[in-house]
């Protein structure tokens, strides 16, 4: 609000007064309460402009892809009888992962009374992380310019997640062996292991749907069970410090590992350190979404390294058919000595190395040698 302009004119007025007494000139008395009437008539302008506003807030995604535009969908609607004019309208964005809040303005130049006016703007691109759409704001002023008045008419918050940018990766190929294992039905043979039961997603299996526990929730849950002859697949990521400049693209190729390794068939974990251990799950046929949702959040800041962290999951590894390790330190002795070791033990082991704008992706062998992948240099860029 321009208060300062307000208070401005309000001292003018003032002073116009007492020179009016002094002197007992009629003109400055005239004067004095002209000012004064522009004044009172500026702030009723001003809140007649932003009265009787409200703002509905259109279908909006709960999910979105690094890069992708940030939609602002709303709907402005004018409950009063009086034509609206250039109203200026706020929206804050604030990325809670990225520790960033920004604000979105449209001007709308016309609002007629008992009108509604669908806004729909494409946005800038949207930034990995957790994302809370919302207040939104109305600015209003009065014809001269005086008086500006800042109307809140949704505190309402829309939350949004921002998931990492996924690049194909059809060079990264699992064995032979891995492959055959993930294509395996569905159905989980009797006798097997619960090893969870958790809330139903998009693309579960309706035939492990666990009836107890959605008869006492109300909600949809599904039975996951461990099947010891499924090939799995592990992406390790090494949250240990990345430089600022390359954390995206280390989460870019965590994301892009994880998505390709589902799309193999693989039953396919994310694993991370970051003050706790962060992991996330799907089975063989199942859907790459909660991998990406793990990795939305994440801020590259532990303090566990990649060798350490593979030292602490031998339980994993041992399951694991493909390992990926995502890295963006340079090569470490103690993690190269970890790679080959499981290399020997038969796994298919994958260094990937983040870059500031792009990643290396290579297969090491039993003794530490690297076979060539697609394209030949094995260089990705995750902008393009």
């Amino acid at each position: 609000m321009r208060y300062r302009k307000v208070v401005r004119m309000l001292l003018a007025a003032g002073c116009f007064y007492v020179i009016a007494v002094a002197n007992d000139r009629l003109a400055l008395h005239v004067l004095c309460w002209t000012t004064v009437s522009l004044t009172l008539i500026s702030l009723s302008l001003a809140r007649l402009a932003t009265t009787g506003l409200a703002v509905r807030r259109l279908a909006a995604p709960t999910r979105l892809q690094a890069g992708d535009p940030l939609p602002l969908r709303l709907e402005l609607a004018n409950r009063g009888s009086f034509t609206k004019r250039g109203l200026l309208l706020v929206e804050t964005v604030d990325n809670e992962t990225q520790g960033q809040t920004t604000a979105r303005t449209v001007l709308v130049s016309l609002l007629p009374g008992e009108g509604r006016l669908p806004i729909e703007v494409p946005g800038q691109p949207a930034q990995r992380g957790r994302v809370l759409l919302g207040p939104v704001k109305v600015r209003a002023g009065d014809p001269l310019g005086l008086y500006e008045r800042v109307v809140v008419v949704d505190r309402a918050r829309h939350e949004l997640l921002v998931r990492p940018r996924v690049v194909a990766l059809p060079w990264l190929t699992p064995a032979a062996g891995a492959a055959e294992g993930g294509q395996r039905r569905a159905r989980v043979p009797d006798g097997m292991e619960l090893r969870a039961v958790r809330e139903y997603q998009q693309g579960d299996d309706l035939r492990r749907v666990d009836w107890r526990t959605t008869a006492h929730t109300g909600r949809l849950h599904i039975r996951e069970h461990d099947d010891p002859g499924a090939a799995r697949g592990l992406v390790v990521v090494d949250l240990h410090g990345p430089p600022p400049e390359a954390t995206e693209s280390l989460v870019c190729a965590a994301a892009s590992a994880a998505a390709r390794l589902v799309e193999m068939g693989l039953e396919v974990a994310v694993v991370g350190h970051e003050g706790v251990l962060r992991e996330a799950e799907v089975p063989a046929g199942g859907d790459a979404g909660p991998l990406l949702d793990l990795l939305a959040e994440v801020l590259g800041t532990g303090e566990v390294s990649a060798a350490a962290l593979l030292g602490s999951l031998a339980q994993r590894l041992n399951r694991a058919a493909v390992v990926v390790v995502v890295t963006a330190a340079e090569e470490e002795e103690d993690l190269t000595a970890e790679l080959r070791r499981w290399s020997r033990h038969g796994k298919d082991v994958w260094r990937v190395a983040a870059r500031a704008d792009a990643w290396e992706a290579l297969r090491v062998g039993s003794a530490g040698g690297v076979q060539a992948v697609e394209p030949p240099d094995g260089v990705v860029a995750c902008s393009g």
